[in-house]
């Protein structure tokens, strides 16, 4: 289909033929949703014990401890369930966010002993409890009681908890949801009510933590940004900017600043993102906001400049340890998987033990690392993950053999690359009814991607480039569309005739001008 032919089909028949829907399926996805549609914590088997102790203890005013993580989601979950006692206008509850490079993910023996010592009676562990087995047990021991409402992998039940609220253990709907959303359901059940803004947290928690964006999560998260848009919560405009909010918005501006918060903060400042998130105060959110984009900022900056410090390889599977945060491995590891690589890793001194390395390893969609890394023999202290992103700790003089062992896998396996299925377009679809179309499906993000959509033989002399260096590409095609690319320059386009365009279409607004943009996220030769 070239860029300027009449198509068989309308762009909806393609749409939906791309996305393997029907139009019933379309309708449904477009359809307006309402708290009904939502999971309640009365489909989790524990629902009634885990409300029946809360009552308990506030009935006795035993001081309840919430301990939490230092992601978007444990931050989040925290919020929630802080702003749950606030609402019961209960004030023996107290809160505490891991720091990564001191305390590490989860609660250790060490904080159990010091909860113990300060008179903990209930401890609510949110986004981590499942494996803190030592931690559970001293509990018991000290007629501590615990609840866990966690969404990671279970390994070995825990036991010796009073309740349990997992995603997909003990519930009649079974489905990946962050602790955010989990923090929600409680909140709900025991208040008996829904709250706009708690809400549009648990929205930003799912998003940011990479759940699938399917069944409730997806109502979650329609709802979550319906409430952003409707009510522009003041502790989040100054992160979201520019209203309407979206999915892009969360995931590009807003968890983000979250997750820099974890990632760059190595003090007790961490405890001020749910104080933050708390405030009704406008002058003291518009102090703390400004602290929180510093923060942000500077990981920009660290990301960016440990990335470009390290020396490009054309080996197939590529080893660095730099000269910063742990918490930024991932980030950096990510970055340098837009080069030609196959296998990234990225390393940090671990800031508890000096013996330890802390690292990140990225790999192509098509690469199952981390099944290699589970079929490793050698030493490996801890490990996690997901199919193409692995979490590690492991000793500094093994860093090699597993480096070596990955280019061993990669060599021995035959990798075919994954051809990603594009939506054909031609330069008539780019149009602001074709946009509405697309974008009544959403949010798109993991488990209902955004399309990937090609422009095939468009000629390389109707394509500009921007006069100042590096000189991205910047067309304009009528008054309503244009084509534009921050990561497509004038060296990147060939020599030829004509060449394919492969990105996506969104809306630019510019200087009260609004545009139908095609997003080129890279530009090859005509197939």
């Amino acid at each position: 289909m070239e860029p300027w032919s009449s198509p068989a089909m309308t762009f909806f028949q393609r749409l939906l033929d791309h996305l393997q829907l029907t139009e019933t399926d379309y309708h449904a996805l477009t359809a307006d949703v309402t708290v009904d549609d939502l999971v309640r914590l009365d489909s989790f088997d524990d629902h009634e014990k885990l409300i029946s102790i809360i009552h308990q203890h506030i009935a006795v005013q035993h001081h309840i401890k919430i301990y939490g993580d230092y992601d978007a989601d444990g931050m989040v979950a925290t919020t929630i369930m802080m702003a749950l006692f606030r609402d019961l206008d209960y004030p023996h509850v107290s809160y505490q966010l891991p720091i990564r490079y001191q305390d590490g993910y989860g609660i250790k023996i060490q904080h159990a002993k010091q909860c113990v010592e300060a008179g903990i009676k209930l401890i609510i562990l949110v986004d981590n409890g499942v494996s803190a087995h030592e931690a559970l047990a001293y509990f018991h021991q000290h007629d501590v009681d615990v609840i866990i409402i966690d969404h990671h992998t279970i390994t070995t039940l825990p036991t010796t908890m009073q309740a349990m609220v997992h995603a997909e253990y003990q519930t009649k709907h079974p489905l990946p949801r962050c602790a955010g959303y989990l923090a929600y359901m409680v909140y709900h059940a025991i208040l008996k009510q829904d709250h706009p803004y708690l809400l549009a947290l648990a929205a930003i928690a799912t998003i940011t933590d990479a759940m699938p964006l399917i069944q409730d999560n997806r109502s979650l998260v329609k709802l979550g940004l319906k409430m952003m848009n409707d009510h522009r919560f003041p502790t989040l405009t100054p992160l979201v900017k520019t209203y309407p909010a979206d999915e892009e918005t969360i995931a590009m501006a807003v968890g983000p600043v979250f997750n820099a918060i974890g990632r760059m903060v190595d003090n007790q400042d961490i405890q001020r993102i749910v104080a933050y998130l708390l405030l009704d105060n406008l002058p003291m959110i518009q102090a703390q906001a400004s602290w929180l984009i510093a923060v942000n900022e500077s990981r920009k900056i660290s990301t960016l400049t440990a990335a470009e410090s390290i020396e490009h390889s054309n080996q197939p599977v590529s080893f660095h340890v730099i000269d910063e945060r742990s918490g930024l491995t991932g980030l950096i590891a990510s970055r340098l998987l837009q080069h030609p690589k196959k296998i990234i890793g990225v390393f940090a001194e671990d800031h508890q033990d000096a013996q330890h390395y802390v690292g990140s390893i990225r790999a192509d969609v098509d690469i199952p690392v981390l099944t290699w890394v589970q079929h490793y023999q050698g030493s490996i202290i801890a490990y996690g993950g997901h199919a193409q992103a692995v979490g590690l700790t492991i000793n500094k003089t093994d860093i090699k053999k597993l480096e070596s062992y990955l280019t061993d896998c990669y060599n021995k396996e035959k990798i075919e690359k994954i051809q990603p299925r594009l939506l054909h377009l031609t330069l008539a679809d780019l149009s602001f009814s074709n946009l509405t179309v697309l974008n009544a499906l959403k949010p798109f993000g993991s488990g209902f991607p955004f399309p990937t959509m090609v422009l095939k033989g468009v000629p390389t002399s109707m394509i500009n480039f921007s006069n100042k260096p590096p000189h991205y590409l910047t067309t304009s095609l009528s008054p309503q569309s244009s084509l534009f690319s921050f990561k497509v320059t004038q060296k990147d386009l060939p020599k030829t005739y004509a060449v394919d365009l492969v990105g996506k279409i969104k809306e630019n607004r510019f200087k009260d001008v609004i545009k139908v943009q095609f997003v080129v996220d890279k530009i090859i030769e005509q197939s």
